[in-house]
């Protein structure tokens, strides 16, 4: 989507890598969730061109059990390690003079984004943020693509797909690279 619009996967790539093109403080919010390959592959496109925000995803609910002796653990979200191990000085938030803000996966708050400043959403399911978003493109889920995550005790553990993603949804992997114009 474009601003809220039905718009091709051609047209909605092309605008965001404009966007990222006239950007002069482009901002990244990286998803925890993001698989060890996808976490990759952000990294690979974009190198040291976006200041990094690490968001994680996933937060306790109130009262809940956040850590057990036997199963549960206070991290909610699969791949806190390797967002650590990649982006160990990510930002905590999102700079003030941020003038783009690409934001991978949901929970971002847009309201914590700077007035007046684009952005680019890669999400997964239907919410308001997707046409509030100046380029909105929808990304696969987990159970629609394989991976691995790193725990928080750096272990690699691997995942499958179980469904196919629908047509026009892509892997954040491969998107990235088009994003950057590095792809193919």
């Amino acid at each position: 989507m474009l601003k809220g619009e039905p718009a091709t996967p051609g047209e909605a790539l092309a605008a965001a890598r404009d966007l990222l093109a006239a950007a002069r403080h482009p901002v990244a919010v990286v998803s925890s969730w993001g698989s060890n390959e996808e976490l990759d592959a952000f990294r690979r496109a974009f190198d040291s061109g976006l200041t990094v925000v690490a968001k994680h995803d996933h937060a306790p609910e109130p009262g809940e059990v956040v850590e057990d002796e036997v199963l549960i653990r206070a991290d909610k979200n699969p791949n806190s390690a390797r967002i650590r191990e990649l982006f160990g000085n990510a930002a905590a938030s999102i700079p003030a003079e941020a003038d783009l803000v690409l934001v991978w996966g949901e929970g971002q708050a847009f309201s914590k984004i700077p007035p007046g400043a684009k952005i680019i959403f890669l999400g997964s399911y239907l919410a308001p943020e997707n046409g509030h978003a100046d380029v909105f493109l929808p990304i696969s889920i987990q159970t629609e693509r394989d991976g691995h995550y790193t725990n928080f005790q750096g272990t690699v553990s691997g995942f499958s797909s179980c469904f196919p993603s629908a047509p026009g949804v892509a892997d954040a992997e491969s998107l990235f690279a088009a994003l950057a114009g590095s792809a193919p």
